[in-house]
């Protein structure tokens, strides 16, 4: 996703949005089609994730 957001308007600096961390790393905008994205995010792998059992519910913010 980052190699493919280089040449995008919002990678090309001087940009500041809700899609990009304080680093300036595109965490949010998909670069390619909204096709691309469904067929690549349809399916989910298990073993792509780490799971963890919390010991204790969060408490409210």
């Amino acid at each position: 996703m980052r190699r493919k957001s280089e040449g995008a308007v919002w990678m090309a600096g001087g940009c500041t949005g809700w899609y990009l961390d304080r680093d300036g790393a595109n965490r949010a905008a998909w670069p390619a089609s909204t096709v691309n994205y469904w067929l690549r995010t349809r399916r989910l792998d298990p073993a792509d994730f780490e799971v963890e059992r919390l010991e204790q519910p969060a408490g409210r913010p």
